[in-house]
């Protein structure tokens, strides 16, 4: 340890306190701040006129100067320099750089390595620094004064260049540390800022901003394959340029370094692009001309496929940023690269899926004709007559029907045929849904408007905007929710649990299994919303009364089964036919559906016969051929007492007893209600007040 160094000339003392706080000063600095801290601590404590601090360049183009310090009025001040370089042979500092050593000049006049950049300097010290030994900078002092410096000086700019060196190689290390920490922290960004992207250019941007941040980059480009050319390539995303610079970035293969990286399919990097002559700027993009500005180009690459080529620039700082910047631009094309093929997997999928819909709107389209729906029956014509009518209109239609009957098969039709068909068709079965979930599930609702309501949920009515909307089982609708459709029907307008009201456009169809007029004198359906509903109403007949459409329908149903399970069923036998024509299909359409196709899953030959239908029906065939028996049987005895000589009015005789029956049983049945005893005797009301007359059953 050292108390006080005495120079010879200005007698100028220097403490341990000064040499600790230039130790403080640098030791949690970045290499640049410690170098320029340390050349104007050098320069002070010598009393010289001039300082300057030289970098080896990693390059080999020569001793750069990094910090010029300059004394005026006594006054020292410190000048960032860049880009002015000194040859390894040339000059006092190329020979303190050859020969690993101090060099004294008392008399720089007659000095033979002295190159005069200043008329007035007239002595120099010049030493080396070493980091890690190697010599990576040179410290340079001038003065105006002929023999300034002397032995002593140099052994106190030598020991604090040592002290500087020694922490200066620690500085490095925690720079290339940080480069490091760095270099992951970009990765990662890249990589969310790639993850689930729905557009290249998002993510493009994304990428750029980020290198813009973290690595200061002046100029960045992206470049795909032209899409009718995969010879080009052509700038899709950049930074640093204008549109005009932008749409003149257009290479060939081979041209250029971004042609040759495409080319070779290796990445390209240039220390500095002035002196390579690969370099073309067809961007015509400026650049400062004193400046050493660095390129990196990289192939996009996904496994052997060539994708595009990314390229960067930035001014060149040292050769461990060069390297590192390098590598990171490799791994950021390579999760490019990733995210393009699935960008254009997902691409193409899409596209797929929307082809795969737009043929599938027109299948439902096809299907849902209306003269696709079988029936040639009068009460199935008349439906199909409505159906054309309001299809294309935007009228809330109510079809009424027993289970099964087709009610979904009719509003899809209606759906389809209208001019919302390429819109959604959404389906709700009323009474399918607990009352609690209904509601949310019809008008949806808003994050945290209720315990468990983690995010938004578009209800069923939004997402039918634009579309239809068919309610099932709408005689099931509890009265609370009846008012909100009532809104909707009215106002236009949906409004979601805890949220706001929103427009819609969306066409209700509603249908129901039960006599809602009958709910509405109940008290159990609203007055308002039945005459909202029922604006247009359509009436599906049950199978038991459209019986001419059993074999058509018995026909699709064997086609449609064949082909799915695989068989070759060409009929049904005609004592099955005959079976299957006196049922009365308490579950309609839907239940002769089920039959066939349990029929065509148990066939074994090509005909359906009568051992392959339900036991149920058989047993009610059988129950119809003995009540025709014994009716049989009554007649031919009443006709064989008969006196036919004397007979007369037979008929009625006959049929007058069985009318009457029929007609009060009917009516016990139905607690004497008129309309509903006519409509299970399959006559109209004014018929049945006849037969009552004729009866005397008033």
């Amino acid at each position: 340890m050292f108390k006080i160094y005495v120079m010879d000339i200005t007698q100028r003392l220097v403490s341990t306190a000064e040499i600790a706080d230039f130790i403080s000063s640098i030791s949690s600095t970045s290499p640049r701040e410690a170098l320029g801290k340390a050349i104007l601590f050098l320069t002070q404590i010598t009393d010289s006129d001039i300082g300057s601090i030289y970098e080896v360049d990693s390059l080999g183009e020569g001793l750069e100067i990094k910090f010029v310090v300059e004394k005026s009025d006594d006054k020292l001040t410190l000048k960032p320099k860049s880009n002015t370089f000194i040859p390894f042979d040339k000059g006092i500092v190329g020979w303190v750089y050859r020969n690993k050593a101090p060099y004294i000049s008392d008399n720089l006049s007659s000095d033979k390595f002295f190159i005069p950049l200043s008329g007035e300097t007239k002595s120099e010290i010049t030493i080396p620094v070493y980091v890690k030994n190697e010599v990576l900078y040179i410290i340079n002092l001038e003065s105006f004064t002929e023999t300034k410096y002397t032995k002593e000086s140099l052994e106190l700019v030598s020991l604090i260049s040592t002290i500087f060196s020694n922490i200066l190689e620690k500085l490095l290390e925690i720079e290339k540390k940080n480069l490091e920490i760095t270099y992951y922290r970009i990765l990662s960004r890249v990589y969310k800022a790639t993850q689930n992207i729905n557009e290249l250019d998002t993510a493009f941007k994304k990428i750029m901003n980020i290198l813009v941040e973290e690595v200061n980059i002046e100029r960045g480009m992206i470049f795909l394959f032209d899409k009718t050319d995969k010879e080009t390539l052509r700038i899709v995303q950049s930074f640093g340029l204008t549109e005009e610079e932008k749409n003149k970035g257009v290479y060939r293969v081979g041209e250029g370094i971004i042609g040759n990286v495409a080319k070779n399919l290796s990445p390209i990097f240039v220390p500095n692009i002035w002196k390579d002559k690969r370099f073309l700027n067809k961007t015509g993009a400026k650049r400062a001309a004193n400046k050493r500005i660095s390129f990196f180009a990289t192939p996009i690459v996904f496994g052997n496929e060539l994708l595009g080529v990314m390229s960067i620039e930035k001014e060149f700082k040292n050769i461990a940023e060069f390297e590192t910047i390098g590598k990171l631009l490799n791994e950021i094309s390579n999760n490019i690269a990733i995210s393009v093929m699935h960008y254009i997997k997902r691409k193409e999928e899409t596209n797929k899926l929307l082809s795969e819909n737009e043929e599938l709107k027109k299948q439902l389209a096809s299907k849902y004709k209306i003269s696709n729906i079988i029936g040639k029956s009068e009460k199935m014509l008349e439906v199909f007559r409505i159906v054309n009518i309001v299809s294309d209109t935007n009228s809330t239609v109510l079809i009424e029907g027993e289970s099964g009957t087709g009610k979904e098969l009719i509003a899809k039709a209606i759906h389809f045929n209208s001019s919302r068909r390429n819109m959604p068709f959404v389906s709700l079965n009323c009474a399918a849904i607990p009352e609690t979930l209904l509601e949310s599930e019809l008008f949806g609702y808003k994050k945290g408007s209720f315990t468990g309501a983690t995010s938004d949920k578009k209800g069923k009515i939004l997402l039918a905007n634009g579309g239809t909307l068919f309610l099932d089982e709408i005689g099931d609708m509890p009265l609370s929710l009846q008012a909100k459709l009532l809104r909707v029907l009215q106002e236009k307008e949906v409004e979601p649990i805890g949220g706001l009201p929103t427009k819609v456009d969306v066409r209700i169809i509603a249908a129901t299994n039960k006599n809602l007029q009958k709910l509405v004198e109940e008290g159990k359906f609203r007055l308002d919303l039945f005459y909202r509903l029922n604006v247009i109403k359509i009436s599906l007949p049950p199978l038991r009364e459209r019986k001419e459409d059993i074999p058509l329908l018995v026909d699709e149903f064997i086609r449609k089964f064949s082909v799915e399970h695989k068989k070759t069923i060409r009929k049904v036998d005609k004592e099955a036919m005959n079976i299957l024509m006196e049922y009365d299909w308490p579950g309609n359409v839907r239940e002769l559906e089920n039959v066939i196709e349990r029929a065509v899953i148990l066939c074994q030959s090509d005909t359906i016969t009568l051992e392959l239908l339900p036991k149920e029906i058989l047993l009610q065939a059988t129950s119809h051929a003995n009540y025709e028996e014994k009716i049989s049987e009554i007649i031919s005895k009443f006709i064989e007492k008969a006196d036919i000589n004397n007979e007369n009015m037979l008929y009625d005789k006959l049929i007058t007893p069985v009318e009457k029956t029929i007609i009060t049983k009917v009516l016990l049945k139905t607690n004497n209600n008129k309309l509903k005893a006519s409509k299970i005797l399959g006559i109209n009301r004014n018929t049945l007040d006849s037969y009552l007359k004729k009866h005397n059953l008033q």
